[in-house]
């Protein structure tokens, strides 16, 4: 499936809260990170999966959990991820961050199935 581009308002709006977002993120503000995500996330229009920075904002939710110490949280993004950016180039970007939570959650045998997939690519 093609990806698009967000239209320009929207654009302006996402991208003010995305350097927000990075603010918060270098100061490592989780709390903060996680609720300017949910304001972005919940701009971007139906369905989701056909925009384009769908899956940035969708990896950084799982690396702002896993920052959290938030693993089963991650949990579901990771799930998302197999959704979202399909027309990227596959570096194995989606298995290695499965791979990450699911042995911050102590799935020693599927992080090490994950993380196989992702070196393999």
């Amino acid at each position: 499936m093609e990806t698009l581009d967000f239209d320009s308002p929207l654009e302006e709006q996402i991208e003010t809260l995305n350097d927000e977002w990075f603010q918060y993120s270098l100061n490592n503000d989780q709390l903060n990170c996680q609720r300017v995500l949910d304001q972005i996330w919940d701009l971007i229009p139906e369905p989701k999966t056909k925009w384009k920075r769908s899956y940035n904002f969708i990896t950084y939710y799982i690396k702002g959990y896993l920052r959290q110490g938030k693993p089963e949280n991650a949990l579901k993004w990771t799930k998302e991820l197999f959704e979202y950016g399909l027309d990227r180039h596959d570096s194995g970007e989606r298995e290695f961050l499965s791979g990450k939570v699911h042995y911050a959650l102590g799935n020693t045998e599927q992080a090490r199935n994950f993380f196989k997939v992702a070196h393999e690519k």
